[in-house]
């Protein structure tokens, strides 16, 4: 209202509320012109700008996503160790990508088949430690991590706080700002060795949905 009396016009985006008391982005333009009489009028236009959002949304992600992906080639190509390529990922996930904290871990053979952090990058406060994580059939190896390495497959936990299998490890994970997670299975000749899990906050939108 300020600036259209100082200009005579406005254009923005505001949050919107429905009749029903739904919230929506909307885009706001108004100006106030003088009738026939001199009496001052307006016009007010709402747009709901709700899939355009979700339209930029996505565009984000598709790009963050292919120089997250062009960033881990290049490092692919430079690495000259199994060691430093794996960190790397980890520091490109999180630089690049933007995600909370990112983290390799490698099978272990023991009588309790419990996973070994082996890189990390991003905010980690000693959850590595906290938690204990294995890949057998047990209460321990539920999460993301421990089915990713034992079933092959790409284990996605949209929301932890609802993830039934993400119990024992909530408290600590939310206490970090890791709200969702992603764990892609490290395979050779068939065998599923490892599994790089990445943690996602909710300091944008975006990246809960």
């Amino acid at each position: 209202l300020e600036e259209r009396k100082r200009t005579g016009r406005f254009k923005g985006e505001l949050t919107c509320l429905r009749r029903d008391g739904q919230k929506f982005p909307g885009e706001l333009t108004s100006v106030v012109f003088p009738d026939k009489d001199g009496r001052l009028r307006t016009i007010i236009i709402i747009r709901d700008i709700t899939e355009h959002r979700r339209a930029g949304e996505a565009l984000f992600k598709a790009n963050r996503a292919l120089k997250t992906l062009s960033a881990c080639n290049e490092a692919l190509v430079r690495a000259t160790d199994e060691s430093e390529l794996l960190q790397e990922t980890c520091r490109i996930a999180v630089d690049v990508g933007g995600y909370r904290m990112a983290w390799v871990g490698f099978a272990q053979h023991d009588r309790e088949k419990t996973v070994r952090p082996a890189a990390q990058a991003g905010f980690e406060a000693g959850y590595l430690q906290t938690i204990k994580i294995a890949w057998d059939d047990t209460e321990h190896a539920e999460g993301p991590t421990g089915e990713a390495i034992r079933t092959g497959k790409t284990q996605i936990r949209p929301n932890i706080q609802a993830e039934p299998d993400c119990i024992r490890w909530r408290d600590d994970a939310m206490k970090r700002g890791y709200y969702s997670a992603i764990a892609l299975p490290l395979s050779h000749d068939g065998n599923t060795f490892g599994a790089l899990t990445v943690s996602y906050t909710h300091l944008r939108a975006h990246e809960t949905k």
